[in-house]
């Protein structure tokens, strides 16, 4: 797996949950 997917993926997991905190907010 090329190095550029992990590193999207784990934005995207980062940003969800950034996500669900402010809506928490």
């Amino acid at each position: 797996m090329p190095r550029s997917r992990i590193n999207v993926n784990f934005i995207d997991k980062t940003s969800s949950i950034v996500a669900n905190i402010l809506l928490r907010i």
